[in-house]
């Protein structure tokens, strides 16, 4: 093992070099190198990532306002979440935040595709939870990120649950609800 003091006997500086057992280095080279290593360990032992976004439910910097203005257009009134959590139907969810962009891409193509089960008489019946109403039930089941996508197929008190992670598309989640 290295001991600390025979390398700081080794370690001078000389004319903008730094020499490290015989080797010259230009002193920038070293800071740059401390700089990556400090980097490596932190993104080392940051948390985790999954893939999902890390944002607040909430962003800090989101209006009354425009949360309100949002809020009337993509409320909670598409399901009775009582119902829903207490049912053994197995049921596809898509978890959303009303502030977020992706969900108001993927939320139109979602309700026809709700549609398209309840015309043809599916065993599944897909959902939508605003997770701005209902955080009890996004930390529940996990909700990560927005939008998110689940299939209970023992209905949300059951077990088995299944993460959908393809296409936003109606024969994507047909695919995969026929599939599962």
């Amino acid at each position: 093992m290295v001991r600390i003091s025979s390398v700081t006997k080794k370690l001078s500086k000389v004319g903008g070099k730094v020499n490290i057992g015989g080797s010259s280095f230009s002193f920038l080279w070293i800071v740059a190198l401390i700089l990556i290593v400090v980097i490596i360990l932190f993104a080392f032992f940051h948390p985790k990532s999954d893939g999902h976004s890390s944002a607040p439910l909430i962003p800090e910097n989101f209006a009354n306002s425009e949360y309100n203005a949002l809020m009337e257009s993509y409320g909670n009134d598409e399901v009775d979440i009582t119902e829903i959590s207490s049912s053994k139907t197995p049921t596809f969810v898509m978890f959303y935040a009303p502030w977020c962009g992706h969900c108001k891409s993927a939320k139109p193509e979602f309700e026809k595709f709700m549609k398209k089960l309840e015309t043809e008489g599916s065993k599944v019946k897909a959902v939508m939870i605003d997770c701005e109403e209902n955080k009890d039930m996004a930390r529940k089941y996990d909700v990560q990120g927005f939008p998110t996508f689940k299939l209970f197929p023992n209905g949300m008190s059951g077990s088995g649950v299944k993460e959908y992670n393809g296409a936003r598309s109606i024969d994507g989640w047909a695919s995969f609800v026929n599939g599962a």
